[in-house]
């Protein structure tokens, strides 16, 4: 299983907006249509979850696949993990967190899946391809959504 983390410092938005704004799955292709071709959300019973299905450009095609997110309010963090799709295992989250006390201290911004394809003959081929592609989805769509400067 791969891991990859992405740190990124937001100023200019309160932690509760930058929450927020994660939730809406509208943003995603409204902001950064480069790398996402669609998000739609199904809403569940459950009133802090919801499914939502997924397409990212992915090197000349497409990665799909439909998730299970879980929202933390309080915590400000976005649980996730896949129910379906071109991954054999895909979870994380995004956290959420003022890097302050001051009302307008920045805000970080953290990222974090763990991924495998379940294709043990080619792990040593995709999952090195796929790290670099989706640390670099994410790092633009990040500063589609926020600016922001992402953390090495």
């Amino acid at each position: 299983m791969q891991t990859v983390t992405i740190e990124s410092v937001v100023t200019g938005w309160r932690p509760v907006d930058v929450y927020e704004r994660l939730k809406d799955s509208d943003v995603y292709v409204k902001f950064a249509p480069e790398q996402v071709k669609s998000v739609v959300t199904e809403p569940v019973d459950e009133p802090d979850e919801a499914i939502t299905h997924w397409e990212i450009y992915f090197r000349n095609g497409l990665l799909c696949w439909s998730e299970r997110d879980y929202y933390d309010d309080e915590k400000c963090t976005v649980r996730f993990e896949q129910i379906a799709g071109d991954f054999d295992v895909f979870e994380g989250d995004w956290v959420v967190s003022a890097r302050g006390p001051e009302p307008d201290a920045e805000v970080l911004l953290t990222f974090t899946a763990h991924f495998d394809f379940g294709v043990p003959s080619l792990e040593a081929i995709i999952e090195p391809v796929a790290i670099r592609v989706l640390r670099q989805a994410m790092g633009r769509i990040i500063g589609k959504l926020f600016g922001g400067v992402i953390l090495d």
